[in-house]
Parts: C-alpha cells; sequence; structure tokens
C-alpha cells in the first residue's frame, strides 16, 4: 500500500492477516443481542447505566448463549462533564444533541423509565441519568459505578458547561487524565 498525500508519505505492507475485532453500535434490545452473539464487542451511546445495567448486558449474554460464546465486551459512549453547577450542565446537555428527535432513543429512554423521552427533550432525569458530571470526586465515583454494572469500559465524551468553556474541558480532561493512569 502507497499513499503520497500532502502531508504524509506512506509506504507499508501487511504480511499476514491481521485479526481487527468488530464491534457495533448498539442500544435496542435486539441489536444488542446480535451483538453478543455475533460481533466481538457492542458500543453504546447516551445510555443511562440503569439501561446498560438491567437491559444491554442481559441481551448480550443471551445472544452469546444462544450463539455459545463468551459474551463480548460493552463499551459505554457516555458524556462527561467535571462542573459545579447542575444547572449549567443540564443546559449543556440541552444544546448539545438532537438525538432526543429520534424514534430509537425515544425507546430505549423508555425502556430505562424515562417516558417523557417521547416529548423529545432531555429531563433533568434523564439528563442525570446519563452524564457523568459533578465535581472531580463525583464523576470518578460516576465512572468507577458505570464500570461496576458490567460494562467493560467507558469510552468518555468531553462536554463543556458553563460560560468558560474551554476551562470546562480542561478540568474534565485533567480529571480524566488521572482516573484512566
Amino acid at each position: 500500500m502507497e499513499f503520497d498525500g500532502r502531508f504524509y508519505r506512506s509506504q507499508a505492507r501487511i504480511s499476514q492477516p491481521v485479526n481487527v475485532p468488530v464491534m457495533a453500535s448498539a442500544r435496542q434490545r435486539k441489536s444488542l443481542e446480535l451483538c453478543g452473539a455475533e460481533a466481538d464487542g457492542a458500543i453504546s451511546w447516551l445510555c443511562p447505566g440503569v439501561y446498560l445495567r438491567d437491559v444491554a448486558l442481559p441481551a448480550m449474554k443471551a445472544g452469546a448463549e444462544r450463539a455459545n460464546k463468551p459474551v463480548p465486551p460493552l463499551v459505554a459512549h457516555a458524556p462527561v462533564c467535571v462542573h459545579d453547577n447542575p444547572d449549567e450542565v443540564r443546559t449543556a446537555m440541552q444544546q448539545q444533541s438532537g438525538y432526543l428527535s429520534l424514534p430509537f432513543y425515544q425507546r430505549m429512554f423508555a425502556t430505562a423509565g424515562f417516558p417523557e423521552a417521547f416529548d423529545g427533550r432531555w429531563s433533568s432525569g434523564m439528563i442525570d441519568a446519563t452524564v457523568l458530571s459533578g465535581n472531580e470526586s463525583e464523576v470518578a465515583e460516576k465512572l468507577e459505578s458505570l464500570l461496576a454494572t458490567g460494562v467493560t469500559e467507558v469510552m468518555a465524551l468531553p462536554i463543556p458547561a458553563g460560560s468558560d468553556r474551554e476551562a470546562s474541558i480542561e478540568r474534565t480532561l485533567r480529571l480524566l487524565g488521572s482516573v484512566a493512569g
């Protein structure tokens, strides 16, 4: 393989096949079962921890059992915000995403105990259950709690909140760096 681009040049050869795990994005029970049976793992997005524990992991386990294989990893892709003002975190999340206009997100949140998702707007309860936010020790505890549900790893998306968005991201990244090591 050769590449000659504007900034980079590369010449490479792969002498043997490479074993690359295939993970899929999943949030509904049937897609999670399929990941348990056929994929090397699943990646969620915007799912409350209770949903991952009570719906996602059991669905993956059921799929894996039917396929007679070990349960593959579940990666929780979660918004994270180290910030002291919960109202500013909620405002940031409400501005952040239009996901709640999508029926499959609405169904997932309703299954997780938030039927207000069908209104197409974030409720405070939905944000509190989904966003790992608070001060440094609170966010570290929420990360540990999410991992304790059986989730294999957390893929964090820093969410800026408040008037100094750069400082907000910096604070979140600093915490993530400290807990990752």
